[in-house]
């Protein structure tokens, strides 16, 4: 250490002499990374000395400016101080590396840089997985959709089966279908005048529904008037089963009774059920009967008045081909 120092010493002399200060500076680096390569340790701020240019070039000056011998001198020197401390190794001398120093401020930027990267990517997946995610939920939605309408469809067409067995019409109402409100505070005769009302705004549920309790508690008050009604509310509701039942009983009711404006109201009536059965047969053989009945009934003016004109326009065709004599 001595030794190095005196060498530093001789050196730095002269300090006009710049070519000698190069020297010296040269020396401490190479003496600097002789030891960092015996010890293996890094000294902060050691660099290389093909760092630094000024070193080859103060070599080359001193070379042609100053005797060889003289120069090799505190060479010489350093070498036979440094020689007992540096050990001898077959492995090769790492030297620094010759990469530049990395700016932190660099590093800070190219981390923010690789970190939005990461978000913009993640950002990018989000997005797809969103997309992924509404396509299947889309897919789950119309996959139940459409086996609600399946489901749905079975169910009409189940209900229009029981209709058509039950009412003999695929949209029938049925007794256990219907929706009626019972005032159970008011008084029999009181709820078949509410069933009239009913009857009259077209309200033919809870008309039908109000006349079949009434009928049922107290079926003494059974009317002809109220059985119209109630086969009427039955047909509107294209229940025409029921209708029928009814309509039936009524016209018995009026065969019993001698009550030709009853039996023609219920024989019109079952004929046009009849005729919403496909059963025309049984409908002409109703107005038949009526008409052979009481032809001059006011219920059956119409059937008058269209088979009169029938009759007339048969009778005009039948003069129009007779010849007329002269």
């Amino acid at each position: 250490m001595d030794s190095f120092k005196q060498l530093l010493l001789n050196n730095l002399r002269s300090p006009d002499d710049k070519a000698q200060n190069y020297r010296a500076l040269a020396v401490l680096t190479t003496l600097s990374l002789g030891l960092v390569s015996c010890s293996g340790s890094k000294i902060p701020g050691a660099q290389s000395p093909e760092r630094y240019p000024a070193y080859e070039e103060t070599q080359q000056k001193s070379e042609w400016s100053e005797d060889p011998q003289k120069n090799d001198a505190p060479l010489k020197a350093s070498r036979s101080s440094t020689a007992p401390h540096a050990a001898p190794s077959k492995e090769p001398v790492h030297t620094a590396s010759h990469a530049a120093p990395k700016n932190p401020v660099v590093e800070f930027f190219q981390q923010i840089h690789k970190k939005v990267s990461e978000l913009s990517n993640l950002e990018v997946e989000n997005k797809a997985l969103k997309a992924e995610n509404a396509a299947l939920r889309l897919m789950l939605e119309n996959e139940r959709y459409s086996h609600q309408t399946e489901a749905l469809a079975k169910a009409a067409e189940q209900v229009k089966k029981d209709n058509l067995e039950h009412t003999a019409s695929p949209r029938g109402r049925t007794i256990a279908s219907l929706r009626v409100e019972i005032p159970y505070h008011l008084e029999p005769p009181a709820m078949l005048a509410l069933a009239v009302s009913n009857f009259k705004a077209r309200n033919y549920e809870q008309s039908a529904g109000l006349i079949r309790y009434v009928l049922g508690q107290s079926p003494e008050l059974n009317h002809s008037d109220h059985a119209l009604m109630l086969g009427v509310s039955w047909y509107q509701m294209e229940n025409y089963k029921e209708a029928k039942i009814v309509f039936d009983e009524m016209l018995k009711s009026a065969i019993q009774s001698h009550d030709g404006s009853k039996e023609v109201q219920a024989r019109m009536w079952l004929a046009l059920i009849g005729r919403r059965l496909g059963e025309e047969r049984v409908a002409v053989e109703q107005l038949k009967e009526a008409l052979r009945k009481y032809p001059k009934a006011p219920e059956l003016a119409w059937v008058n008045v269209n088979t009169k004109q029938k009759n007339n326009n048969k009778d005009e065709e039948h003069s129009n081909h007779t010849p007329h004599s002269k």
